[in-house]
């Protein structure tokens, strides 16, 4: 079909049909809806971002290179990746509503993007800065179900007993210097020492996730679960 058969078509078509203008006011509060998404989704990518700066910041690198040699795997393995892939989700999402505004078609991918990315930045350090990532990570971890095991990569950078180092979830205690600890695989070790050192002075406390700094005395090849024992000479809470 030729374009001018097409023309004619569509204008006896228009012509035959009984069309009514829509209100302009109902392709501006579309238009507004996008926009608002767009910030919506920027809001979010900075909640994100804020709890993501949280979990590295609880990464004691300091006290890592202390224990044992700090590797490139090792910082890698110290990302948050399920908040890293949030903040990256917004962002696209971000970049998909503003492309449904009626200015939106004129921005360039990379533009939107760098956008939303900078915005959610700069939100995302102002709310880590006022406690808002330190309170959302909390909560995420009490909360969302398998957050343990969706955010483990970070985890698992501590989980290592046998170079003298362990995170996990209080699950008994007897006194400030013996306690049940649960890992991030749902391994439970008997923790003991002389004197703990409890850092900023916190207490022991059922349901607290802690860092511990010690040395594995288990046995090699036991695997009998009262078998699992870890001294502490050190522990830090990570999350109350």
């Amino acid at each position: 079909m030729e374009d001018k058969e097409i023309k004619v078509e569509v204008l006896n078509k228009i012509k035959s049909g009984d069309f009514q203008p829509k209100a302009r006011w109902r392709f501006m509060l579309i238009d507004w809806l996008w926009w608002g998404t767009f910030v919506l989704s920027i809001i979010l990518g900075g909640l994100v971002l804020a709890a993501a700066i949280s979990s590295l910041a609880k990464n004691d690198w300091h006290l890592y290179r202390q224990i044992m040699d700090l590797k490139v795997s090792d910082i890698f393995s110290g990302i948050p990746l399920f908040w890293l892939g949030g903040l990256f989700l917004f962002a696209w999402l971000a970049k998909k509503q503003i492309y449904l505004t009626r200015a939106g078609y004129r921005l360039s991918v990379w533009r939107v993007l760098g956008l939303s990315l900078s915005a959610s930045l700069f939100m995302g350090t102002t709310i880590f800065f006022i406690g808002g990532g330190d309170w959302l990570e909390n909560n995420s971890a009490r909360f969302i179900p398998y957050y343990d095991i969706l955010n483990s990569t970070n985890a698992d950078f501590w989980s290592r007993p046998e170079r003298g180092v362990m995170v996990g979830e209080i699950v008994a205690v007897a006194d400030s210097n013996n306690l049940l600890v649960r890992d991030p695989r749902g391994l439970q070790w008997i923790v003991f020492g002389d004197d703990i050192e409890w850092v900023g002075g916190q207490v022991s406390k059922i349901g607290s996730f802690v860092r511990i700094v010690g040395s594995s005395t288990t046995l090699t090849g036991v695997s009998s679960e009262m078998n699992r024992t870890f001294e502490a000479r050190q522990i830090q809470l990570i999350r109350p």
